[in-house]
């Protein structure tokens, strides 16, 4: 059987060097035999601010396969010991030097030092502990849902909890922002409101998970929480001008950027529910589209598409009346910029906020620029029309009976759906 003084660091096994740290520390801790409780290696010990510094220099001294055993004895300590009062300045030193040497072992004991503790510095510990080691490992995602569901877990924790699950569970990340939606709200509540704790959560959460995982489904199920638990995270997110993220319009959908950084994004592969987050007071699109062609030099038939739907398809004339007409739906800027520039003979414009707009002139018929090819007999109409359901039966027979009605009709759900290959192009903000 080993001694202290012939303990061998890099050859005992687990249980030795348990038995030697266990023992070592109780020197140290309650026999105030100071570096000696480390013999043999106490000459690692008093050289640093903390002992589980030195206990690191030990562990950085090892060979890997020691290092295996000695975070395996580390757990072995922590489960045995871990709920024991009379051990609790050891146990704060065992956790904090396996949080230090990035000790997996141990995720599987974390929970059961929380049960039945009223020590709150010794919960504090243990939290942080879970939630640094987290990882995407089936052990860290199993520690961090039973500290969640622990009798001693307190909302305290739940901005922490929340950002290591989702850490370590990043595709799980929605489900985890609703479980702890109450604990967060509780939290919230509690906060100055100065309090820059949200966004420090939020920011994490958005580091953890990254754009690519935002999706439109995602935000629209977190708006829809009829507790509103999870506004919290959408407000820093989305609301106001120093919001984490902003939603910018494109001619083809929605970008979801980085507002530190716009060269950071992801594309949004459907719209926003803009009712639902009306409701919660964050910025909505409405996909327009416009598309104009006039008859010679006489009426201009011209469309309109509304989140995907042909709402509007009528005549108008002369040129003025169309500048007119686009000024209802274009801020006044860029109305009268347009009139002054071009000759509105064919053209189209597409937008989802007023200000940030795509605009298409060209001399030749819409239809013809389609990356989609449909011809405009009158057999190709009735294919294109029948049963559509974006266009209002009323509408139907407009597009129908007129070659230019249905150029119009066709070019505008196909700007909508950005499939127009736009031969001039100007931005407009």
């Amino acid at each position: 059987m080993a001694t202290a003084s012939t303990f061998d660091a890099n050859n005992a096994d687990t249980r030795q060097i348990a038995r030697w740290l266990e023992t070592a520390l109780d020197g140290y801790i309650k026999d105030d035999m100071g570096r000696w409780a480390f013999r043999p290696l106490e000459r690692y010990i008093g050289l640093r601010d903390h002992l589980v510094d030195d206990l690191r220099a030990i562990y950085d001294s090892l060979t890997a396969s020691a290092q295996g055993r000695w975070r395996d004895a580390i757990r072995d300590i922590l489960a045995l010991h871990g709920r024991d009062i009379s051990k609790r300045k050891t146990t704060r030193v065992l956790i904090t030097l396996a949080t230090l040497i990035r000790s997996q072992e141990v995720l599987d004991v974390l929970p059961g030092i929380l049960s039945g503790s009223q020590d709150h510095d010794l919960l504090d510990l243990t939290v942080e502990a879970a939630t640094s080691l987290a990882s995407q490992t089936e052990a860290s995602r199993r520690c961090l849902k039973q500290i969640r569901t622990s009798p001693t877990f307190t909302s305290h924790y739940a901005g922490l909890i929340l950002v290591a699950l989702c850490h370590a569970d990043p595709d799980n990340w929605p489900h985890h922002v609703k479980e702890l939606g109450i604990a967060m709200g509780k939290l919230a509540s509690r906060l100055d409101p100065d309090s820059t704790a949200l966004r420090f959560y939020a920011n994490d959460i958005l580091q953890s998970i990254s754009l690519s995982r935002i999706t439109v489904a995602a935000l629209n199920s977190l708006a829809t929480e009829s507790d509103g638990q999870a506004a919290w995270l959408l407000k820093e997110w989305l609301e106001g001008d120093q919001s984490l993220l902003r939603l910018h319009p494109t001619t083809t959908g929605t970008r979801l950027v980085l507002r530190t950084d716009d060269s950071i994004f992801a594309e949004l592969e459907r719209s926003l529910d803009t009712a639902l987050l009306k409701a919660h007071g964050l910025p909505t699109y409405r996909r327009t589209a416009i598309a104009w062609e006039y008859e010679g030099n006489r009426k201009a038939w011209v469309a309109v598409c509304i989140s995907g739907v042909l709402t509007k398809l009528t005549p108008i004339e002369p040129q003025e009346s169309l500048m007119a007409f686009l000024s209802d739906y274009l801020n006044e800027q860029n109305s009268v910029q347009w009139q002054e520039t071009y000759v509105l003979k064919h053209g189209g414009v597409a937008f989802d906020a007023p200000d940030e707009l795509q605009l298409i002139v060209t001399g030749d018929e819409l239809l013809a620029l389609w990356n989609h090819k449909i011809g405009n007999r009158s057999t190709d109409r009735i294919g294109y029309l029948d049963r559509n359901p974006r266009v209002k039966p009323a509408l139907r027979y407009l597009a129908f009976q007129d070659r230019h009605a249905f150029n119009v009709t066709a070019s505008a759900l196909a700007l909508a759906e950005g499939r127009l290959a736009s031969p001039s192009v100007v931005e407009s903000s």
